[in-house]
Parts: C-alpha cells; structure tokens; sequence
C-alpha cells in the first residue's frame, strides 16, 4: 500500500508526477517502512493527522529523490555511490556500505530527517516511571 497518492505528491514536492508514479509510490513506501524498522506497516489511520502528514511528505520526498536517481531501474544495479574523494591533500571515505544510516536503505535526506524528528525512528527502550 503506497502511502501517498499522486495529488498529495505534487502538493508536498511542487514537482510534476513522475510517469511511473504508482511504482515508485509502492517502492517508497516499502523503503519508509523499512527505515522505521516497520513502525508504519500498511495501516496509516492509527497515527494522529500530524504523523500523517509527516510519513507522507518523507514517502513525497523519497519519490521525488527516486525518480531523480535514476527511477526503478536504478534500484538493483545502482553502483555510482562515491565512497572515497580526494582533491589535493584533502580525501573523504565514506563508511562501509555507503548507505546514510543504519537500516541499509538509500533514502532522500529530508525524508529521513522529518521521521527522525518524529521519532518514528528511535530503536530504544521505552521507560515507564
């Protein structure tokens, strides 16, 4: 189940709906999921209005960030990934496999800060006093 559609993406992105929209919708959807280490599942009526909003701008921002990288097509094959720059003395190496965070998946920054922010990505343990 995507979770955003098509007017909600132009809303958030102010981008035009990429031709293959209802893939990278899905696709999206599944790597937001994953990121939350599958807090979201399918059923996005169980979160406040202002979660809502928050998981479907991060999915408008993952697709648009998708479609930019190469769309679907990109997924499996991509290996552009620069891990090691250097320019004079000065050499940068990214940590191993080269992902921006810990779950592994390739996702748009500002998707990931927004579900960070509301904490739809914290693993720790909860404590009751």
């Amino acid at each position: 189940m995507a979770y955003i559609e098509q007017l909600e993406y132009v809303r958030y992105t102010k981008s035009s709906i990429p031709v293959d929209f209802d893939i990278l919708a899905e696709v999206a959807s599944n790597q937001i999921n994953l990121f939350t280490m599958f807090k979201i599942g399918d059923n996005l009526d169980r979160f406040d209005e202002e979660l809502k909003e928050i998981i479907k701008k991060a999915t408008a921002f993952q697709v648009a960030y998708l479609e930019g990288n190469g769309s679907i097509d990109s997924l499996m094959t991509r290996s552009d990934k620069v891990t090691t720059a250097k320019i004079g003395s000065f050499s940068y190496t990214l940590g191993s496999g080269g992902d921006n965070n810990d779950t592994g998946v390739d996702i748009a920054k500002p998707a990931e800060l927004m579900l960070t922010s509301a904490g739809l990505t914290y693993s720790g343990v909860g404590v009751c006093l």
